[in-house]
């Protein structure tokens, strides 16, 4: 099973990916201020119940807050919002039932893994208080549990059709060139640089040697001119 992973990334750039104001989400997902500004700086901290409220607020199913690779993607705006949304839900009692039927691991072993009394443990996995994502996941690791059997997402997932790859491989290609050029401007800008050191160089040389030639021709000329001082 792939591991699965907050993407922070996405949380975080929320505003301008789709492109609304913060009041506009607030009131969507119904969360207050002072928590809305709270995810933004701290998104991995973000508990189940708050993605679920900007899940189901802004219609964005919730797989899309989460990210299978080794580094977090963001896409654009039509990559998240779902104009044929399903709300989306926690089954807390799917949970309890795994863990129950589970052998070799145990609510204790699980609550050392976090660093919690199991009690505390199953009440927050189960919904009675709050439950960080971080903390679900990792639990979710220690039984071998799929997230998503918990965190109920009925919305299909996008589909990796040949014209997103296209997209992807063409901004790959983009961004080669780009860097290509990048390079071949800093090499360009490094010669004109030494160039530039040489000529500044050479212009220093001449100028003193033109200075010491004044300065000869003016010592030549008042010479003449001492010698041809007339005599009272």
């Amino acid at each position: 099973m792939n591991i699965i992973r907050l993407n922070t990334k996405f949380i975080s750039t929320m505003g301008s990916i789709l492109m609304m104001p913060a009041s506009e989400m607030i009131a969507a997902a119904n969360i207050a201020t002072s928590t809305w500004y709270c995810i933004m700086q701290k998104p991995d901290e973000i508990t189940v119940q708050h993605i679920l409220a900007l899940a189901n607020g802004l219609h964005i199913p919730v797989r899309r807050f989460f990210s299978t690779g080794r580094t977090d993607i963001i896409g654009r705006r039509e990559d998240y919002i779902s104009a044929s949304y399903q709300p989306c839900r926690y089954d807390a009692g799917t949970l309890q039932r795994l863990i129950n039927s589970h052998s070799g691991v145990t609510w204790q072993k699980a609550a050392e893994t976090v660093g919690m009394t199991p009690s505390r443990l199953r009440n927050s996995l189960l919904g009675e208080t709050r439950t960080p994502v971080i903390r679900f996941l990792s639990v979710c690791a220690v039984f071998d549990i799929d997230p998503f059997s918990i965190l109920i997402d009925p919305n299909p997932e996008p589909r990796k059709s040949g014209r997103h790859t296209a997209r992807h491989t063409t901004a790959n290609e983009e961004i080669a060139a780009i860097r290509e050029e990048v390079s071949s401007l800093r090499k360009q800008i490094a010669d004109l640089t030494s160039k530039y050191s040489d000529l500044l160089k050479a212009h220093e040389r001449l100028a003193k040697r033109v200075s010491v030639n004044i300065e000869n021709i003016n010592s030549s000329y008042i010479g003449i001119a001492a010698d041809h001082t007339p005599m009272d």
